[in-house]
């Protein structure tokens, strides 16, 4: 779960319209039940290990690295409306959704957005 600076538990799903990118990616199947297992995988092992500190720019390279050129191929293809990188945006909300989603731990925010309201990266800390 994540929670909030007042440690309230947040929902699982952001509310800006960048997530419909994850609920588009997400009624694709062959390309979200990959990048899904990908990120669990990756998160599973960092949490596993004692990480208290997760870095979900790290997560998604990470995730995206072992997808094979085949995945990527389809992405683009499917979504030709999408920028080039917002595979990498999209692995950072799906990586806020399973966190989000997790019972068995709290996590907390650590970063906050630049000025003009972007997350380069989120940095999650274990409580």
């Amino acid at each position: 779960m994540i929670v909030d600076a007042r440690g309230k538990s947040v929902p699982s799903w952001g509310t800006g319209s960048h997530w419909a990118k994850l609920k588009a990616v997400r009624g694709k199947p062959a390309l979200y039940i990959p990048l899904r297992q990908v990120i669990d995988v990756e998160l599973s092992g960092r949490i596993n290990r004692g990480d208290k500190v997760l870095d979900s720019s790290q997560i998604g390279a990470t995730a995206l690295a072992t997808l094979p050129s085949s995945w990527f191929g389809s992405f683009h293809r499917e979504f030709r409306q999408f920028n080039n990188g917002d595979e990498a945006g999209i692995c950072g909300m799906e990586t806020y959704r399973q966190l989000a989603e997790r019972q068995t731990d709290i996590w907390r925010c650590l970063t906050k957005p630049d000025p003009r309201g972007v997350w380069d990266t989120m940095l999650y800390e274990n409580i």
